[in-house]
């Protein structure tokens, strides 16, 4: 299968009920390849040592990082690639390309859809 594009999920609530499974279930349905990570320094390391992706999906409070660290390492890396942010708040981010506040999941993978576009 050829995917659109390889889209990072950086979630804590992914530990929970198997929301990894579930997540990467929907999005592959959309032809979106999705890597999952419940901890930001698990992504942070993956990011640094070269990971290549099409859009990072992220919330703002993790258990050991806050989503903004992240953001900003994505964009000094990878100044291109879109960042959506992914919170149960209505935060407001500077960096992101776009905030989507949960249970949106239809607006999330249309805007990944969008900005993945938008970027080839």
């Amino acid at each position: 299968m050829e995917y659109k594009g390889t889209v990072v999920l950086v979630d804590d609530e992914l530990r929970k009920r198997d929301l990894a499974v579930i997540y990467r279930k929907i999005f592959e349905d959309k032809n979106l390849f999705c890597l999952t990570f419940d901890l930001g320094r698990e992504v942070e390391e993956e990011i640094k040592a070269g990971l290549k992706y099409d859009c990072l999906v992220v919330d703002l409070q993790l258990i050991d990082r806050d989503g903004q660290d992240i953001i900003k390492l994505s964009k000094k890396i990878n100044p291109y690639i879109p960042v959506i942010v992914y919170s149960g708040w209505d935060w407001q981010c500077p960096g992101a390309d776009r905030v989507i506040r949960r249970p949106s999941l239809e607006y999330l993978i249309s805007s990944i859809e969008e900005l993945i576009l938008r970027k080839q």
